[in-house]
């Protein structure tokens, strides 16, 4: 589901004109689409935006953002955890998190966790696998906890 999930939120930024790169020290965003079912994932998550923080060293505006379901179950820890976060968003905001980004872009803390069980992505186009072969189609929302 993060890869579905991941491929959504990209396909959202490129339409927004942002581009995908492959090395952190190149980005403006970095975002980390994040699962909350099992505690060691969440120190991963913890582990991996203090690793990344380096590159603001060179990228004083870098904006770090967490998204997914961690997002949404710790929200209101994750800034005491990881204080350089400045976006986070819970899945049923990836409809919107274009707009999320550039809110955090312009130096706002943004925490949206809205909790919206209509929302089924319909007409949001997501993003293709880098071989333009292949790509995710979302057949449940939601955690199944199979991790």
């Amino acid at each position: 589901m993060n890869e579905a999930d991941s491929a959504l939120i990209l396909g959202q930024l490129q339409a927004r004109g942002y581009a995908r790169v492959r090395d952190p020290a190149q980005a403006d965003i970095i975002l980390l689409n994040t699962c909350a079912v099992r505690e060691k994932a969440e120190e991963r998550v913890y582990g991996r935006t203090s690793q990344l923080l380096r590159h603001r060293e060179h990228n004083p505006d870098l904006v770090f953002g967490i998204t997914g379901c961690m997002a949404e179950h710790l929200r209101d820890r994750v800034h005491e955890r990881a204080p350089h976060i400045s976006l986070i968003a819970g899945p049923d905001t990836y409809r919107g998190i274009a707009d999320l980004v550039d809110r955090a872009r312009e130096g706002e803390r943004v925490i949206d966790t809205t909790l919206d069980k209509a929302e089924v992505y319909e007409g949001l186009d997501g993003h293709a696998d880098d071989d333009g072969v292949s790509g995710q189609v979302t057949i449940q929302r939601g955690c199944d906890k199979f991790c």
